[in-house]
């Protein structure tokens, strides 16, 4: 008897769903249809273009010009970014990727302003050969007016704090002096020493060390320490004393490269007659101390 109740609940359950259903559908039907939606007139909104397709970045204000960009050709795997201005040098991926980039992508155009005001800095990015100008203002309550395509917003001030940030922020720690492909001789002078690198090959894996053929591994090594250094700061108009090392590289980019003594702890680094930065004495020790290793004494 009692599955009897079970069945039966069951079968009326069945009904009463199928019954509501057919109700609630009916009356979907029966609903008018809502008005058409007016359109909205166009506005910007958002930045223009994907941050990654972004080649160069150029901020020019009242004292300074920052150029960053992408070289076609990477001048070593782990760094991508590159400055042309005011220092011919690696840049900080870290910075760009963390404090430049997502805060481009972060810029809405949502909130109109009246006008500019004065001006702070102009913004000019490259992305896919198409170059887009922002003109910033000054700062106003937390909100910075921004001018592109002919109209003005309202952003907020730690979007553009990049623009004012110090321009060692902007720069690779490790500094690279040359496209690594672009080398076909190295020539070092130290003391009273002087040996010379040439490397052959389309892959550039053939290493001729003072006229004798050298394994790769270890020559690419010394190679790779050669074309880059450490920097431990900018260099600030220093008194330069004796130059401790030397090193020529010939190729498609010739470039001299001297480490000129500053102290008992720092060198200058020279490049092509310009000092831009400072490393510490005893990374260039170390690296003397690998090329008298590599040429045997």
């Amino acid at each position: 008897m009692k599955k009897k109740y079970i069945i039966t609940g069951i079968i009326a359950a069945a009904v009463l769903a199928a019954a509501a259903v057919f109700f609630f559908g009916m009356r979907a039907q029966q609903k008018p249809a809502p008005p058409a939606a007016t359109a909205k007139p166009e506005k910007t909104s958002g930045f223009p273009v994907a941050v990654d397709d972004i080649s160069e970045i150029v901020i020019k204000s009242a004292d300074r010009r920052i150029d960053i960009y992408i070289p076609k050709i990477k001048w070593l795997e782990n760094n991508v970014w590159h400055m042309k201005e005011p220092y011919e040098t690696m840049a900080s991926d870290e910075y760009i990727d963390s404090s430049i980039l997502p805060q481009l992508e972060s810029i809405s155009f949502s909130e109109e302003a009246k006008e500019l005001g004065a001006e702070r800095a102009r913004l000019t990015v490259t992305a896919n050969d198409k170059e887009y100008e922002f003109v910033l203002g000054s700062d106003n309550g937390g909100k910075t007016p921004v001018e592109y395509n002919g109209k003005v917003y309202l952003e907020p001030t730690e979007t553009f704090a990049f623009v004012d940030a110090d321009i060692h922020d902007y720069l690779s720690r490790l500094v690279s002096y040359v496209n690594i492909n672009a080398v076909d001789r190295v020539t070092m002078e130290y003391g009273d020493k002087k040996h010379t690198i040439e490397i052959k090959g389309d892959k550039k894996t053939d290493f001729i060390a003072d006229g004798k053929k050298k394994e790769t591994e270890p020559s690419r090594e010394l190679y790779i320490e050669l074309i880059g250094v450490l920097a431990a700061g900018l260099y600030n108009d220093q008194d330069m004393g004796e130059t401790v090392l030397t090193v020529n590289f010939e190729g498609e980019e010739p470039t001299k490269v001297e480490y000129k003594k500053l102290n008992d702890e720092a060198v200058a680094v020279v490049k092509n007659g310009k000092a831009i930065f400072v490393t510490m004495s005893v990374d260039i020790d170390t690296l003397i101390g690998k090329i008298n290793e590599y040429f045997g004494g």
